[in-house]
C-alpha cells in the first residue's frame, strides 16, 4: 500500500511537471512563423495544433550531437491561413502542415520550406519570398523580419514575439523526425491493443529534471495495421 501511494505521488509530480513544460508562461501565443531549413516544421504553442499526440522526450540535435538537446512535447497537425501575396486584395489560402513538432522552448514557429515543397509544391521567386501550389498559383508570401523571412498570415494576428533583435542564433531544427513519428505510432498501436508493460529506464531524462523516467516497454504481439496516424 505504501509503495503504491509513493508511485502515485511520483506519477502526479511527473504529470504536473510535464503540463508545465508543454504550456510554459507567458500564455500569449506566438504568430512568428519563420521559414527555416533543418528536418521539420515546429510550433512553440500547444494552441497552434489541430491534432496532437504527446511525445514528452528530449532529442539531440543531429547537427550538434554534443549539445544539450531539444525537448519535444508533442507532434501533430497545424493549419495556417496564409496570404498568397503582398498585394492588397490577394486571396488567402489554408495550408496544412503534418508532423509538426511542439517545442515549447523554441524562439518562434518554424515553417520548413524544403519539407513542404517536397510534399506539395515547388519554389517561387526569391527562394524564400513566396511559394506556389501544384498548379503554379501563388500560395504564400513572406516579409523580412529580424534578418529572416516570416510568413504573412491572413488577418495579421497579434501575439508574443520571442525572437531577439540582434545577435547570432539559429532557428532551424535538425531533429530525428522519422524516429519520433515511429515512436508515437508504436506507442499508439500498443496502447490500442493493450500490449504494454511498464519498466524504468535510467538512460533518458524525459521528464526534464527527474533522474529516472517511466518508459513503456512493448512486448511482442501480432502485427496489426497502424492506420493513417501521420501523413508523411
Amino acid at each position: 500500500m505504501v509503495s503504491d501511494y509513493g508511485e502515485f505521488c511520483r506519477d502526479m509530480r511527473e504529470r504536473k511537471k510535464r503540463q508545465r513544460e508543454e504550456n510554459p508562461p507567458p500564455p500569449r501565443r506566438s504568430h512568428d512563423w519563420i521559414i527555416v531549413m533543418g528536418t521539420c516544421h515546429y510550433a512553440k504553442n500547444r494552441s497552434s495544433f489541430r491534432t496532437y499526440e504527446r511525445v514528452g522526450k528530449r532529442y539531440y540535435n543531429e547537427a550538434d550531437p554534443s549539445g544539450p538537446g531539444t525537448y519535444v512535447a508533442g507532434i501533430g497537425t497545424v493549419f495556417l491561413k496564409l496570404r498568397s501575396s503582398l498585394e492588397k486584395n490577394a486571396p488567402s489560402h489554408e495550408v496544412r502542415l503534418d508532423n509538426v513538432l511542439h517545442i515549447p522552448d523554441a524562439l518562434c514557429n518554424g515553417f520548413n520550406y524544403p519539407t513542404y515543397l517536397k510534399k506539395t509544391g515547388r519554389p517561387g521567386g526569391g527562394f524564400m519570398d513566396c511559394g506556389f501550389d501544384q498548379n503554379g498559383d501563388p500560395l504564400w508570401c513572406s516579409r523580412k523580419f529580424r534578418g529572416m523571412f516570416r510568413l504573412v498570415l491572413a488577418g495579421n494576428p497579434q501575439g508574443e514575439s520571442y525572437l531577439p533583435e540582434g545577435g547570432s542564433f539559429s532557428v532551424s531544427m535538425h531533429l530525428p523526425l522519422d524516429d519520433i513519428i515511429q515512436e508515437v505510432e508504436t506507442r499508439k498501436r500498443n496502447e490500442q491493443y493493450g500490449n504494454a508493460d511498464v519498466s524504468e529506464d535510467e538512460n533518458w531524462d524525459g521528464s526534464e529534471g527527474s533522474s529516472v523516467q517511466k518508459k513503456v516497454i512493448y512486448a511482442m504481439g501480432p502485427i496489426v495495421p497502424v492506420g493513417t496516424l501521420f501523413q508523411r
